[in-house]
């Protein structure tokens, strides 16, 4: 074997003895996989449910009806129509529809959307403000930008409610000035199955436009579509009226609080230290919670039962249910068809649009306070004092012996 040889087979020697020493030292560490960033679902898109664009819908289909009526009568016949216009509504119908339309209006705010909006992109944030809510509607109020919103919807129900009262006032007055008129003296005819019809007008709820619809349902999703309304300016909220109208323990709380609001955490729900600005009525709750609700994507159709019973504040239905009722009483008694322009004029009109004010805690806190109780009391009491009276100026005759 000749040197080269031994060359050679040394280098390979060392060159294997240096590979295997290498493949016995410490290894790599191989290099860490690259994290996989999964995007949390999208926020679901805001919807309100059927049930409630109808009834925003019927609300709003009546005001448009009503508020022009004119009282410019010129016979019988027109009372007998505007009349039955009036009649057109059914309370709970009405009163839920306030809050409906309270909703919309709600959803008009940019700032309160947006607020509800951050909460919504986190999943378990979006759950609990949901549940929060659901349990108790006023918590709603407590959103950030949540007094903005609520001024809003005081100043759109303030303004409907004096819309009705300004219409009804001016057919009120017509009433008085048409009597020199000698067809306004004239007897109804069938003053009863005017009154029945009254009855089944106020009875049965209406079918809303499906125009007005599904124009309300787009301004609810996208944000804008309704005229912009005065606010704060205009809006006076009355806090014995909305104190009254929410529950004596939540009032006085909400009263007494002096916690402002607070920014909203990264995650989660509004902390519940945090009070609303004001004391707002029930149904101003409850408008601001059906549209942040409606943002989170918790008020569509699959939800129509939450919902529909979160419009039933209370409030709006037995104070409309009382104007019905005047109503009918008046009817009863009224013959002449300047007595019905009176009593469209102030309880099918005037008194509707009232009740939507306290709703809205903007009415005094006289609005409707005597009953149906009251009125058979005084009623009674009319009654006892014409028989006295009668008896005084005609005494009863002596018995013959």
């Amino acid at each position: 074997m000749t040197s080269s040889h031994l060359r050679t087979g040394a280098a390979v020697f060392v060159l294997a003895s240096v590979l295997g020493l290498a493949a016995w030292g410490p290894k790599k560490p191989e290099p860490a996989p690259v994290p996989v960033i999964v995007a949390p679902p999208p926020p679901p898109p805001t919807t309100l449910s059927t049930g409630v664009v109808d009834a925003a819908a019927a609300y709003e289909d009546f005001l448009h009806q009503a508020t022009v009526l004119s009282p410019a009568f010129v016979d019988g016949a027109q009372v007998q129509t505007e009349l039955k216009t009036g009649e057109t509504w059914q309370p709970t119908q009405l009163a839920h529809g306030a809050i409906a339309y309270s909703a919309v209006v709600a959803l008009q705010d940019p700032d309160f959307v947006a607020a509800v909006k951050a909460y919504a992109k986190d999943p378990a944030g979006r759950a609990q403000l949901v549940n929060l809510i659901y349990a108790d509607p006023r918590y709603a109020a407590q959103i950030p930008g949540a007094s903005g919103a609520a001024t809003r919807v005081i100043a759109r129900l303030t303004a409907d409610g004096a819309a009705l009262q300004k219409t009804g006032g001016a057919i009120k007055q017509a009433a008085y000035d048409v009597q020199h008129q000698s067809w306004s003296k004239q007897v109804v005819m069938d003053r009863d199955g005017r009154l029945a019809a009254a009855k089944q007008l106020g009875d049965n709820p209406v079918t809303a436009s499906v125009s007005e619809a599904s124009f309300l349902l787009q301004a609810a999703v996208t944000g804008q579509g309704l005229d912009p309304t005065p606010l704060a300016t205009t809006v006076s909220l009355n806090p014995t009226a909305a104190m009254s109208a929410a529950t004596p323990a939540a009032g006085a709380a909400l009263m007494a609080s002096t916690t402002p609001l607070v920014a909203p955490p990264a995650a989660g729900a509004p902390d519940a230290a945090a009070a609303p600005a004001a004391p707002y009525t029930e149904g101003v709750y409850r408008g601001l919670a059906i549209a942040a609700l409606a943002v989170l994507g918790a008020a569509g159709d699959n939800n129509s039962t939450q919902i529909s019973a979160m419009m039933d504040e209370g409030i709006g239905p037995r104070c409309l249910n009382l104007a019905k009722l005047n109503h009918y009483q008046c009817l009863a008694v009224a013959k002449p068809h300047y007595e019905d322009m009176f009593c469209l004029g102030q309880h099918a009109l005037m008194e509707t649009g009232k009740c939507l004010q306290k709703m809205a805690g903007t009415a005094a806190p006289e609005v409707l306070e005597v009953t149906r109780m009251d009125a058979e009391k005084a009623a009674k009491e009319a009654a006892a004092k014409a028989r006295k009276s009668k008896a005084i100026h005609h005494p009863a005759r002596r018995k013959r012996r």
